[in-house]
């Protein structure tokens, strides 16, 4: 027996608890799956396949470096149906755990990691932009004895999206090397309304490189009060 077409209102319901998913036309699923690497997608890629044959419930896939994009509806039904959303709901959980274990293994690599694996770490836990990260990434933002850690630390801690970043970020507009002072003020761009009030309060340094850095910020966030006050201070 063919599974029935969902209404769309069932199709809303059932899309809204979806993580990854885009409803195309009312009519199929893709889902958009991002990897640091080709061996990470390949390995997810052989997993959604896993899932599919439990199901036998085939989606189209297409691999490629770092992506995977996976399409599904009901070949029989040529539509919806409570199997497709059954299908993107396991994919779902799968790609969480696959970043579970991707969180866990960073994390353990830039706490005890060689100096070049902590850096490769605090590189990647900014693109898993999970802010369970930002405690250790503000200790790599002050490490003594690897500036490229710190360099590394700061891009990544503006990727998560978590205002305890913004303190430590503009104290490193005031840092002697140039790349970590660059890095620290692209971040508190990302950070947006976070950094607006730091940032301000940088105008009245007498720190002519960080005063530039503030200015070059709040011009880029683009709030508007914070450009009518730094028209007045200039």
């Amino acid at each position: 027996m063919l599974p029935e077409l969902l209404s769309q209102g069932e199709i809303k319901s059932r899309y809204s608890k979806l993580q990854n998913w885009k409803l195309i036309d009312d009519h199929h699923l893709i889902g958009f799956f991002k990897f640091e690497n080709f061996a990470a997608a390949l390995d997810f890629t052989r997993k959604v396949g896993e899932i599919a044959e439990k199901m036998q419930h085939h989606p189209e896939i297409d691999l490629s470096w770092g992506n995977v994009e996976v399409t599904i509806f009901t070949h029989d039904r040529d539509g919806l149906t409570k199997l497709d959303f059954d299908f993107a709901i396991r994919v779902d959980q799968k790609f969480a755990m696959a970043d579970e274990d991707e969180f866990k293994k960073l994390m353990a690599l830039l706490e005890h990691g060689d100096f070049l694996e902590q850096r490769e770490a605090a590189r990647k836990l900014g693109s898993l932009r999970d802010p369970r990260a930002v405690p250790a990434l503000l200790k790599a933002l002050d490490s003594p004895d690897d500036i490229a850690l710190s360099r590394r630390a700061a891009r990544s801690l503006g990727r998560l999206n978590d205002r305890r970043a913004v303190d430590p970020l503009i104290d490193k507009l005031y840092s002697d090397d140039d790349l970590l002072r660059q890095y620290a003020k692209d971040s508190l761009v990302e950070l947006d309304d976070f950094s607006v009030l730091g940032l301000m309060k940088i105008l009245k340094s007498e720190n002519k490189r960080a005063r530039k850095l503030a200015v070059e910020a709040i011009i880029e966030i683009r709030d508007g009060e914070a450009l009518e006050n730094l028209e007045k201070v200039e």
